[in-house]
């Protein structure tokens, strides 16, 4: 038998005690379908029915009392626990914000948001965790996360802030020495500047032009690869080849040109939180900030 995880047990414990999915998502935070979800999961793992409905709610069936029961022992101890966990939750609803990210969107967005924040919420610190590894929202420390490509999941709340576009650009003195390419596959004999190291990218399309025009499976192979968007754009201004960065960079300027200009890559950018961290006050004035600054302001 598959194991029950404790999220589902906690699930079927309060559905049990409340008598309805409605009440119990109030009490646990998630969305009445969730709940839905987490109980047929249940009934089809168990093979058992676990509630019946009368006219007023919810009631366990014969078959299921024996969990309820075996359930009732798992959270009373859960409580305990959480209890003797508590000098650790006053930390989370502590002054510092931890926000997990990727290399390009603290370079193209986040660091300057930062002193407007800083300057309306004095009060809270914040911790930038920068990673292009794939993320968990679900598990990881962090109370936010800003990232595109996001998983989306029944527990996580995702909102989108704004959208990248990304495209093709090289310095004037490359295309003077390399020519301007003509076509797509004129991109096989050209210096492309990449970002993953290798062809599994978590955080969005971003090496788009790697495959640019390729029919089959194969990428073309990066001449220089850095995953930093700003040693991105400072190895294509120095000449070192095409690269493909958000037209939103701010340091973008007159001295990279855009090649293919009919051809973008659309990435979006989503907030992402924990349901169970949704309500904390500092998770709260950050979603307001972002969420409201960038309807004013997509990427000022």
């Amino acid at each position: 038998m598959e194991k029950i995880d404790l999220n589902k047990l906690r699930a079927f414990y309060y559905v049990a005690i409340e008598g309805s999915y409605e009440k119990a998502s109030v009490y646990l935070g998630v969305k009445s379908s969730c709940i839905s979800k987490q109980i047929t999961y249940l009934e089809n793992t168990l093979k058992i029915k676990l509630f019946k409905r009368t006219n007023r709610s919810l009631v366990l069936t014969e078959e299921s009392l024996e969990l309820f029961n075996s359930a009732k022992i798992v959270m009373g101890q859960v409580e305990k626990i959480e209890e003797m966990s508590d000098i650790d939750n006053k930390e989370m609803e502590g002054n510092t914000i931890r926000i997990v990210t990727t290399t390009g969107v603290t370079s193209l967005w986040l660091v300057r948001k930062l002193k407007s924040f800083a300057n309306l919420y004095p009060q809270y610190k914040l911790k930038i965790i920068v990673s292009d590894e794939k993320i968990d929202v679900l598990n990881h420390f962090s109370d936010v996360a800003i990232l595109p490509n996001v998983s989306f999941h029944e527990n996580v709340i995702h909102k989108k802030l704004f959208t990248f576009h990304s495209r093709l650009f090289a310095s004037k003195a490359y295309l003077n020495q390399c020519g301007v390419p003509n076509n797509l596959d004129d991109l096989d004999n050209h210096r492309l500047i990449g970002f993953y190291h290798s062809e599994i990218g978590y955080r969005g399309n971003v090496d788009w032009h790697l495959k640019l025009g390729v029919k089959d499976k194969k990428y073309r192979v990066p001449h220089l690869v850095i995953n930093s968007a700003v040693g991105q754009y400072e190895a294509a201004v120095q000449g070192m080849g095409i690269v493909a960065i958000a037209e939103e960079f701010q340091y973008n300027n007159l001295n990279l040109v855009r090649v293919f200009p009919e051809e973008e890559v659309e990435i979006p950018v989503y907030l992402a939180i924990h349901v169970q961290k949704r309500y904390l006050s500092k998770v709260i004035a950050l979603e307001n900030f972002f969420v409201s600054s960038d309807k004013e302001e997509v990427l000022g």
